[in-house]
């Protein structure tokens, strides 16, 4: 029996090149749908172990899917962590051949877990979901422009395109609720997430498609992963400090989150909370603690299936500056998408 083989793939909008950790060359494919099957083709005729893509803006999604449907262990990694990996090797150099090098010898060491690949229907959600926030942002922009004194024919032009992206907004939130009606995978989940006090349509389906993985991790585990963990940075010289990494849910959670409202707040943990929203607002590290004493509780009903109502925890420590409130219900923060 062969050795094993570890694959490297460095993408690009319009090729993707190929490296083996045991072979000094590299090959050239097209990312197209000629190029990425000659690629399986050849992948499926080695002992490949694991076939590991940088995460592209995107570029990697359908090599990478039609890796996986042909029975390849693939995934797509954080080009932080090889980028990392790459200078811890002494590898400065950044071309496409060297990364793709780089690629396969990452694969080869530190063998990242291969993940099924996002379904069609979470893709499509996060695709109108995006496209949303980018509607959002232009209508945003186009508003602040208006109240700048603007001469009469550009404020006409300013306010017919408010219109307009006022009305591409309404058609893309009926989009995403005519799918929602239509995905019985996806309606029981957002309607768990919103009998959450604060948790509204946008916040919950955003938090699906961001955070697929909610319900199958646990409480640490999903802290970390959407970047709401106090990570330790101290050594014996110096006493060092905890901080958070910005990752996905703050995406989402992190923003809304300017006003803060507790909603149903009990006896002295209402005090409690007050204090701590207070010392947390000088240092301007409150959304953080309200986003993480939301996410345990927002992670437990797709997990275990149970009644928001039903869940009984207690509080969570305050560490490093950084206001973390109890998990319960009656202590979330509403959200104001």
């Amino acid at each position: 029996m062969g050795r094993e083989l570890f694959v490297g793939i460095d993408v690009a909008k319009a090729h993707l090149d190929v490296a083996f950790n045991d072979e000094s060359g590299c090959t050239r494919y097209t990312n197209d749908d000629a190029g990425i099957s000659k690629l399986v083709e050849h992948l499926k005729s080695r002992q490949v172990a694991l076939v590991v893509l940088e995460a592209t803006g995107g570029y990697q999604r359908q090599a990478l899917s039609e890796l996986l449907a042909a029975g390849l262990p693939g995934v797509a990694v954080n080009p932080r962590q090889v980028r990392d990996f790459a200078k811890a090797l002494g590898k400065l150099e950044k071309t496409d051949e060297i990364d793709a090098k780089v690629l396969a010898l990452f694969a080869a060491s530190i063998r990242p877990a291969s993940r099924p690949v996002v379904d069609d229907t979470t893709q499509e959600f996060q695709a109108l979901l995006a496209r949303r926030r980018q509607l959002m942002e232009m209508l945003v922009a186009e508003k602040n422009r208006l109240h700048q004194h603007a001469t009469k024919t550009v404020r006409r032009s300013i306010e017919a395109h408010i219109d307009w992206l006022k009305k591409q907004v309404r058609d893309t939130d009926k989009d995403l609720e005519d799918r929602l009606r239509d995905s019985p995978a996806w309606n029981p989940r957002v309607e768990v997430l919103e009998s959450e006090p604060g948790v509204g349509r946008i916040t919950s389906m955003t938090l699906l498609s961001e955070l697929p993985e909610l319900g199958t991790l646990n409480r640490k585990q999903i802290a970390k992963l959407s970047g709401l963990a106090p990570l330790n940075r101290r050594d014996a010289v110096s006493p060092g400090s905890q901080d958070q990494r910005i990752a996905r849910a703050l995406k989402v959670l992190h923003r809304p989150t300017g006003t803060v409202h507790l909603i149903e707040p009990a006896g002295e943990v209402e005090h409690r909370c007050i204090h701590l929203g207070i010392a947390a607002l000088q240092t301007g590290k409150a959304p953080v603690g309200i986003v993480r004493g939301m996410a345990h509780p927002l992670e437990i009903p797709r997990r275990d299936t149970l009644e928001l109502g039903q869940l009984e925890h207690g509080p969570v420590p305050a560490s490093g500056g950084s206001v973390l409130l109890p998990a319960s219900r009656g202590l979330l923060v509403g959200l104001r998408p």
